[in-house]
């Protein structure tokens, strides 16, 4: 080879000289064209756009030039995303694995000098699909079971809220009717025993009447604590408990108590709300009749009504002096018949004030021990306040 680039070989001929011109022949690139497409290792559909479902996400691409001119100098690159820069590769089979979810471009191109390249390389398109859970329906669902669950939540603590919010009342009302008539009534006990012009047998009797009531306000308080914590109970063993109130509260024979309960009991079982709302019912009734209706008799009885029971106090007293004594209108209520009336719509018991063609009063409640359609009954009940009246169920 001469320092100019020529180049000398000799032969049977002579020598050949080889001018440098010659040997500066651009090589044409080669085609390249796709033979062979395996996805997880099994061959594949021949198209030159795919779709993979997410968990079969491993590719494997086999291309090869067309030529037949020094195969030893062909080389490879490839890449796949039109912005990228082209790697080499020493073979044309490419693998692609673990691709994230996304569109993918992969092009290759084949050169025998280097300098010039396949145009337009051979591409390859393919999309790698999302898992189902990063679908857009998939968000959306799980925005919604979210916000559905945060509002559930929500709910559950404003229950939780509204709960103690009624056991405060009805810790209220139950002070009311237990301790507040009966403070009530020691403090007019108390006046009249500080008269000075009284003597001492009158005195005597008034401490006594006081400390009979003090008796009565510390077993209120007790039924009031054991209330909070019972469980269902029979309804057996609630009258076995309303009938030890009533014996403490009417202890004498004037007014004269009379009890009228089955002979035998069913297997009935009443709700922890049933019970504590029928015997402050109870017991607020028993209270009127002692302490105001100037009775003679007062009875307590408890019989089955079709499907429900029925509680009932009645004395011979003064009555209630309302026309035909059979509603109370809200506005001629005092706190313990509104309460009696509240206690009763809250377990969706039915409440009535009567008076007996012979006189007297008499209040009856009837329930059912589970206390059903307790919702709807306070609708209606709220409804009767409005209306002024107790409406039936």
């Amino acid at each position: 080879e001469d320092p100019d680039g020529r180049l000398w070989l000799a032969s049977l001929a002579g020598l050949i000289e080889v001018p440098p011109q010659a040997r500066r022949t651009i090589l044409s690139p080669p085609s390249v064209e796709l033979v062979d497409l395996r996805i997880d290792g099994v061959p594949g559909p021949d198209r030159e756009t795919l779709r993979l479902p997410w968990n079969r996400n491993r590719i494997e691409l086999r291309f090869a030039a067309l030529t037949y001119r020094e195969r030893g100098r062909l080389r490879y690159q490839y890449r796949t995303h039109p912005n990228q820069s082209w790697q080499d590769s020493p073979e044309p089979t490419f693998r692609f694995v673990e691709l994230a979810p996304g569109r993918y471009r992969a092009e290759v191109r084949a050169s025998l000098d280097g300098l010039h390249w396949t145009e337009p390389p051979r591409a390859v398109e393919f999309t790698v699909a999302s898992p189902w859970w990063k679908m857009p329906w998939a968000l959306a669902l799980f925005a919604i079971l979210a916000a559905g669950t945060l509002y559930a939540i929500h709910r559950a603590r404003v229950a939780i809220l509204l709960q103690l919010e009624r056991q405060r009342t009805r810790i209220a009302m139950d002070l009311h009717d237990e301790i507040g008539s009966g403070l009530g009534s020691i403090g007019i006990l108390a006046g009249l025993a500080a008269d000075g012009d009284l003597d001492e047998s009158q005195r005597r009797e008034l401490s006594s009447r006081i400390g009979e009531t003090s008796s009565e306000l510390g077993g209120a308080l007790g039924e009031i604590v054991r209330s909070l914590e019972q469980g269902a109970d029979t309804l057996e063993s609630f009258a076995n408990r309303l009938t030890g109130v009533a014996r403490r509260m009417i202890p004498g024979d004037r007014p004269r108590l009379v009890l009228d309960l089955p002979a035998s009991w069913p297997e009935v079982r009443l709700t922890p709300r049933v019970q504590q709302e029928l015997h402050a019912i109870a017991v607020e009734a028993l209270h009127n009749a002692v302490r105001h209706a100037h009775a003679t008799r007062i009875e307590v009885s408890l019989r089955a009504a079709q499907e429900r029971w029925e509680l009932c106090v009645l004395d011979d007293g003064v009555g209630i002096a309302i026309p035909d004594a059979r509603e109370i209108p809200p506005r001629r209520q005092g706190h313990g018949l509104a309460n009696m009336r509240e206690r009763a719509a809250s377990i969706g018991a039915e409440i009535r004030w009567s008076g007996p063609p012979e006189g007297g009063t008499r209040i009856a409640v009837r329930f059912r021990p589970s206390g059903r359609r307790r919702f709807r009954m306070m609708m209606r009940a709220r409804a009767g306040r409005r209306s002024g009246m107790i409406t039936r169920p």
